[in-house]
């Protein structure tokens, strides 16, 4: 159980960190309300629903060694159902946000190639949290 709290936090902590990073680079005043909030509400959200899919599993497999999550279908699927939503949200956002870096990238000069090794240093770190994801 404490194992899958602590999963669930390490990714939530790693998707706000791309969301940040890839959103910095185009806004320069970062006020709490309309930079952060957002990003911290969202994934708040798909950390939650983790952390009690996980909880939920390993209690009922505790309580009950012949539990199978695919005979509790009804609620365990309607939690998943809203964890993909969400997390599709997540994907589109960053797809976005890692746009219109890119984008804004072609018109700066210097800092342009920094924040190019940047992407590029990100990208096996992302497929992997997509993966475990």
């Amino acid at each position: 159980m404490v194992d899958g709290i602590f999963q669930a936090t390490f990714l939530a902590t790693l998707l706000l960190y791309y969301l940040c990073i890839y959103h910095s680079i185009r806004e320069v005043k970062r006020s709490f309300v309309r930079f952060y909030l957002p990003k911290i509400l969202l994934v708040c959200l798909i950390w939650l629903i983790a952390v009690v899919l996980s909880t939920w599993q390993a209690v009922n497999e505790r309580t009950d060694p012949t539990y199978n999550y695919r005979v509790d279908t009804v609620n365990f699927m309607g939690l998943k159902v809203v964890l993909f939503v969400l997390a599709a949200l997540y994907t589109l956002f960053l797809f976005y946000l890692f746009i219109t870096a890119f984008i804004e990238l072609r018109n700066v000069a210097y800092f342009g190639e920094s924040y190019i090794i940047l992407h590029l240093n990100n990208l096996p770190m992302l497929s992997v949290s997509c993966f475990i994801f």
